[in-house]
């Protein structure tokens, strides 16, 4: 059921994150039903989650990110 919600969210929703939801899901079902994982599994699991959401918002936004890293780096901030 979970997938069908997936593919029709997508249909209805074209700018939703298909990789990243999906990847949710993935990692949601392995948590759930591999009871025996070890927690670093489960950690590789969840960072691979992270890695694909990450990439996903790159994707999606990436020229507004890049417009702020200048900001982030603080190269220009002057504390005086």
């Amino acid at each position: 059921m979970p997938f069908g919600a997936l593919v029709l969210t997508s249909v209805i929703v074209p700018q939703a994150s298909f990789l990243g939801h999906l990847a949710g899901l993935c990692a949601g079902y392995i948590m759930a039903f591999v009871p025996t994982v070890p927690l670093l599994a489960c950690l590789a699991v969840f960072a691979c989650f992270m890695v694909a959401v990450g990439w996903s918002l790159w994707r999606q936004h990436g020229a507004a990110l890049r417009s702020y890293l200048p900001l982030l780096s603080g190269a220009d901030v002057e504390l005086g």
